[in-house]
């Protein structure tokens, strides 16, 4: 009996997307509990639906009591059989989309009269039947309710409904939760195993009669015989019973009129079942179940999907995708209800209700968006054992039982901001008191599961209503809010789960420039309102602007780069992604994400810019039906166009203006001397952002990913990451398409190398922190050290910077005349390049050490402040250095021992001859006029009469190489001289006296 009811419920699935199959329903309240009927009037042999609530739950149970009684209004031979009363207990099964309520079925009873003549006398046959009902909570009667079945009867012909879902349902009914019944838990089936599916079918008079098919992937479809299900004994016992009071009456009253029949009651339903047969791995199964009744019309219920997987592979991946559940709800709830809703007039509790109707509700939406396709999976389930479930609470459950050791996050979009079924932001889910996210990430760390990301998973769409109001849309906790967000260490987004933690700085730059517009408002507010108006109106505009922008179409094409072979990528050079159902319905062959390229280098980045641009108008088209989902899910408080407008701009100039503003950014220190144009304005806003040291300490540690794949327009790549130098480390792939919606053996290999890749991490301790800041090789720290204990010097400045590709990094120092050494160890950039900003010196000497480290020689001529400017070559769009600075003097020279001979020649003339011994000072005068005089004692004959030459060489020795200029006096000839020139003097004297 228990498992014919949890059956019914799984019908209610499909009839409650179907409003007013009955008449309206009557509901008793009572405190805590309630218990609803359906239909309110009951005719004859129709079936009635209740609905019990009870918020205390346990266990919770419908006592029904039928009474079934003959009358006649005049007396005959025999008296009719006394009045039947037969009382049963059901267990109610719950409703799993409703909480707190549960439901169960009465089966249809009779309700007739027949007149005929019997002896000459008018005899009046009535069968009458009469139910009353109570809703047992735990053991106790909390409520009861009753319905007398009037004599009317249905008069509708209606075609049957039909639903097929997996056996096990009946037993583990959060099935119905996970796959609607539609597939078995996780989507996936073992290779090799069977699968049993019930099919039930409802109809309003008749059993119907069944069938089923199924196919495998795109082949026919393949019919299966089908078998009742001994499920419905229970419930089959009660209806004979019932059946042999009613023919025990049919007897009696044939004994006065022998054409009297009187209706048998009778389930009007079918629990039937299907086997699938074993099916090998690789492939996806399709199934459906059809319906006839006696009336000829017919019914096909919903399909079922699975994928057929590698259940014995030690490679088990999970994968966090809400499109395959979209996909069955847009591929089958749609039609079911377009068929039923023609037809059936039927009611449910609101409460019970509202929910389906919600799922009538997403299959159109989904429908309208047009881009929910189909995933296909079954690539990887030829090779690996798949788990496939919804982003939500559930994923704690599945690490633990299944015990991944690969996740695939989905093209996980959506984050708006209200929750529920539009939120696939794993940071807004919160499980014990921790965000998702963060049990995911602890899970990968602790157990080196392998991650791989697709498309818009990194999506940020957050808009801006005014400067205090805005609307989360996109999954922008996957991207990164601020600061913190920047972190390779503790991941705490999905783009540092990936490798990008960076991103979240184009984010936090973007808000602080538009809160800046905000506070200008307000400034302005009073004086200048039209101003002020402007100004606020630029900060939305601007904060508005994605820096992610998905579904931008490209011609799928792709190339390996040079890293793919050495990263065992077995890719063919160039292959293209082809999309079957975007080409079909749109006639692009793919889409891709663009906004990752803002932690690419510019060589790459501005390439990816250029082709968005190019292909602006085509993006409208797909952004166009996303801005409509968008305004479609928040009831229009966000409007198609405007957020249209928002994602052009973003393609327009947004994405090029903010990496531009940080490319070119002035770097000194923590703070980011960022300009950025807003064209509102026709101006650019000049900003000084302040990362703090724990967020540039973050950036410092991180190592680049790598490109394995790029498409020739720059607008789609495949990058990975591996966190091979920490203990806790894990690889990652990010597909920036949604390659799981293609199909083929390039998907394939697609997929399959990236499994392959990720689950292959290991530890390697090779890289150190220099300075406790960057993380380089070891071979490079080696180098480093060695470099800067051969340049001379003394330490002036040693630190991390953070480099940038236009801009700059600066460094102050105070310097004195001599030489600046710089040695910087530059991991993630093959070269830098230093220029000076300040101060008398110049750059006269750049050598590559190895190893990506670099010396650089700078002469200072004069004292003072120098300011250096670093900047990396183009290989990534920020990049860690660290940098030490030596500072040469230059000495007073020290002038070399210079040896200097001079000759001397001295001519004089003697009046006499003599002998004569004299001291003799000898004077010599360098060019600094310097004179020396030494004493040297002479003794040489002098001739007045006579002219002589002297000659004298003497070695000087000066400690510059100047030019001396020797000098020296012979004294010894002076007096000499001057002692003849007196006596000569005297005897003419005499002379002359004596003429007198």
């Amino acid at each position: 009996m228990r498992g014919v009811l949890t059956t019914l419920l799984v019908v209610l699935a499909v009839l409650a997307t179907v409003p007013g199959l009955h008449t309206p329903l009557i509901q008793v309240l009572v405190g805590q509990v309630r218990l609803v009927r359906s239909p309110a009037e009951v005719l004859s042999m129709q079936p009635v639906l209740v609905f019990a609530y009870a918020s205390r739950g346990g266990v919770v149970e419908l006592e029904v009591t039928v009474y079934v009684e003959a009358r006649v209004n005049v007396s005959l031979p025999t008296p009719p059989p006394p009045p039947m009363e037969s009382t049963y207990r059901v267990r109610m099964a719950p409703v799993p989309w409703a909480s707190g309520w549960y439901v169960t079925q009465i089966p249809g009873l009779p309700s007739r009269t027949w007149t005929f003549t019997y002896m000459l006398r008018r005899v009046g046959f009535t069968v009458t039947s009469k139910v009353v009902y109570k809703l047992v909570v735990e053991g106790s009667a909390v409520v009861s309710d009753s319905y007398i079945v009037k004599e009317l009867e249905v008069t509708q012909r209606l075609p049957p409904l039909v639903y097929a879902f997996v056996y096990d349902a009946l037993e583990d009914p959060e099935i119905l939760n996970e796959t609607l019944g539609l597939a078995p838990r996780g989507w996936a089936l073992g290779e090799g195993r069977a699968l049993r599916v019930v099919v039930v079918a409802f109809d309003e008079s008749s059993e119907p009669d069944v069938g089923f098919e199924y196919r495998v992937g795109e082949g026919p479809w393949t019919a299966v015989t089908t078998s009742d299900n001994p499920l419905v004994a229970d419930l089959k016992a009660f209806v004979e019973e019932v059946s042999n009071y009613i023919r025990s009456l049919e007897s009696w009253i044939r004994l006065y009129r022998p054409d009297v029949e009187v209706p048998k009651p009778r389930l009007a339903i079918r629990v039937s079942e299907a086997i699938i047969l074993p099916q090998t791995a690789g492939t996806y199964i399709m199934f459906r179940a059809n319906a006839r009744d006696a009336d000829g019309n017919s019914a096909t219920s919903p399909t079922g999907l699975y994928y057929v997987v590698r259940e014995a592979s030690d490679t088990r991946v999970l994968v966090i995708d809400p499109h395959v559940r979209l996909w069955v709800v847009q591929e089958n709830l749609k039609a079911l209800h377009s068929k039923a809703k023609a037809s059936i007039d039927y009611e449910l509790p609101s409460e019970v209700a509202e929910p389906l109707k919600h799922l009538w509700t997403l299959s159109e939406v989904i429908g309208n968006y047009g881009l929910v396709q189909f995933h296909h999976w079954e690539l990887l389930g030829k090779y690996y054992n798949l788990y496939i479930t919804w982003p939500g609470k559930e994923v704690i459950d599945v690490l633990g039982s299944f015990n991944p050791n690969i996740l695939i996050l989905s093209n996980l979009a959506l984050g708006l901001e209200s929750g529920g079924l539009w939120n696939w932001d794993l940071r807004d889910i919160k499980v014990n008191g921790r965000s998702l996210l963060e049990h995911i990430v602890s899970y990968i760390k602790q157990t080196h599961a392998g991650v791989i990301a697709t498309h818009a998973t990194l999506s940020d769409e957050v808009l801006w209503l005014s400067c205090e109001s805005r609307v989360k849309l996109g999954a922008r906790g996957h991207v990164g809010y601020d600061l913190s967000d920047v972190d390779i260490r503790y991941e705490r987004s999905v783009a540092a789960v990936i490798g990008m933690p960076e991103l979240a700085l184009w984010e936090y730059v973007r808000d602080k420039v538009a809160e800046a517009l905000c506070q200008l408002s307000k400034a302005y507010a009073v004086t200048q309102p039209q101003l002020a108006a402007l100004l606020e109106a630029t900060a939305v505009a601007t904060g508005s602007i994605p820096l992610q922008v998905p579904y931008v179409p490209w011609d799928g094409r792709l190339r390996l780069t040079p890293e793919a072979r050495d990263l065992g990528w077995d890719l063919p050079e160039e292959f293209e992604v082809e999309m079957p159902a975007l080409l079909e319905r749109y006639g692009f062959k793919a889409y891709t994400e663009v906004g990752w390229q803002l932690a690419m280098p510019r060589v790459i980045a501005y390439v990816g810019w250029d082709g968005a641009l190019k292909a602006r108008a085509s993006v409208a088209r797909l952004v166009g039906r996303v801005a409509s989902l968008y305004e479609n899910i928040t009831s229009r408080v966000v409007r198609a166009p405007e957020l249209g407008m928002y994602f052009d701009r973003s393609v327009e100039r947004g994405l090029r203006s903010f990496y531009q503003g940080l490319s070119r950014a002035s770097i000194r220190g923590v703070k980011l001397n960022i300009s950025i144009l807003v064209p509102e304005l026709g101006k650019a806003v000049n900003l000084t952002v302040d990362i703090g040291r724990e967020a540039l300490a973050n950036l410092l540690q991180r190592l680049p990913v790598r490109i394995v794949a790029l498409s020739p327009d720059g607008l789609a790549g495949v990058v990975v990451h591996d966190k091979y130098w920490d203990p806790e480390g894990y690889r990652a792939v990010y597909f920036s398409f949604e390659v799981e919606a293609s199909k083929g053996s390039t998907a394939e290999g697609l997929l399959v190398s990236a499994v392959e890749w990720v689950r292959k991490w290991q530890y390697r301790d090779v890289t150190e922190l220099l300075g406790g800041l960057v993380r380089v090789p070891r071979e490079s720290a080696s180098r480093f050290r060695e470099a800067v204990a051969e340049v001379p010097g003394d330490n002036v400045f040693e630190d991390g910077l953070l480099l940038n590709e236009e801009g700059g990094s600066e460094v102050e120092l105070s310097a004195v005349p001599g030489r600046l050494h710089l040695v910087v160890a530059h991991p993630t950039t093959d070269s830098v390049s230093v220029e000076i900003v300040r101060g008398l010196a110049k750059v006269v000497n750049v050598t590559q050490v190895g190893g990506r480290v670099t010396h650089v020689a700078v002469l200072v001529e004069e004292a003072g402040t120098v300011v250096l400017s670093l900047r990396a070559g183009s290989d990534a769009a920020l990049n860690p250095a660290y940098v030490n600075v030596k500072q040469e003097v230059t000495p007073t020279p020290t002038p070399a021992p210079v040896t200097v001979t001079v000759t001397v020649t001295t001519t004089a003339t003697v009046v006499t001859t003599y002998t004569t011994t004299a001291v003799i000072p000898v004077t010599y005068t360098t060019t600094a006029y310097e004179t020396l005089t030494r004493y040297e004692t002479l003794t040489r004959p002098v001739t007045v009469v006579a002219e002589r030459t002297v000659e004298r060489t003497t070695a000087v020795t000066v400690t510059t190489p100047t030019t001396v200029y020797y000098r020296e006096t012979e004294w010894g000839t002076v007096a000499g001289l001057s002692a003849a020139l007196l006596v000569a003097g005297i005897i003419i004297g005499r002379l002359i006296a004596r003429k007198r």
